[in-house]
């Protein structure tokens, strides 16, 4: 029998907005997410709800929202393999296309 606690942090009731934004594990992720979009940047982005899920309006940022759209569907793929969410696994699974898009320098 499925059950509706969020299979990520098993705390909560899953929701869309819980699973993206809310569960603890997942801020985690975003804030190393952050960070090491800072590290290969220069540009520190003030995470909120608004921005992650809609992305940003500023066609300045249009690769934060590439990386945003692939850090959702990485969440969503962890929620489904019930596995944490991590920024190792997933620099690891989108390699190619952070060096595609020149995001991946220097780590």
């Amino acid at each position: 029998m499925e059950s509706d606690v969020c299979t990520v942090c098993n705390e909560q009731i899953e929701t869309f907005p819980h699973l993206l934004v809310e569960c603890e594990v997942v801020k985690l992720f975003w804030i190393d997410l952050q960070l090491w979009l800072y590290e290969r940047t220069d540009i520190l982005i003030d995470l909120n709800v608004c921005e992650i899920i809609i992305g940003f309006q500023d066609e300045n940022f249009i690769i934060f929202n590439a990386v945003y759209l692939l850090a959702q569907k990485f969440i969503l793929r962890c929620s489904y393999e019930n596995k944490f969410p991590n920024l190792t696994t997933f620099k690891k699974k989108y390699y190619t296309v952070f060096i595609s898009r020149k995001v991946y320098c220097n780590a």
